[in-house]
């Protein structure tokens, strides 16, 4: 995420003005998240990978965690602290879990589908989730 951690403080103070735009910046993060994970699957050559791998990936990555951190802060008052734990043992548990099902993928699929299976997974959990207004959240 180093790439797109300049741009992260001008997102920050964005979305601190004006909070309605939180919600775009966090679906526009999802689909040039996505959008690399696609383009880096035609890639064919190692620049071709370092733009949407490390470049494009990484703004998109920004764009979609910095207001997720600002809803944590906004949403837990009481709690905040053990909000904050679950985030990121999450985090944490993704960044085991994900390369282990990533090198699955990559051995029975290829590096091609198994990109393309994981932007399609990415967008399709940010569609259900909006597909599924009717959840109502409790204060913690």
């Amino acid at each position: 995420m180093a790439p797109g951690s300049p741009l992260s403080a001008h997102w920050l103070r964005t979305c601190k003005r004006f909070p309605h735009r939180r919600r775009l910046c966090t679906f526009l993060g999802l689909m040039i998240l996505s959008l690399a994970l696609v383009a880096s699957s035609f890639a064919r050559a190692v620049w071709q990978l370092i733009i949407t791998q490390g470049v494009l990936y990484a703004i998109g990555g920004c764009m979609l965690y910095m207001p997720t951190m600002q809803y944590l802060d906004e949403w837990f008052v009481r709690r905040k602290g053990f909000a904050l734990g679950v985030f990121f043992a999450g985090t944490g548990v993704g960044g085991i879990v994900i390369p282990l099902v990533m090198n699955w993928a990559l051995q029975k699929y290829g590096a091609s589908t198994a990109l393309r299976i994981w932007a399609v997974s990415l967008v399709s959990a940010l569609i259900s989730r909006n597909l599924d207004s009717s959840v109502k959240f409790a204060k913690i």
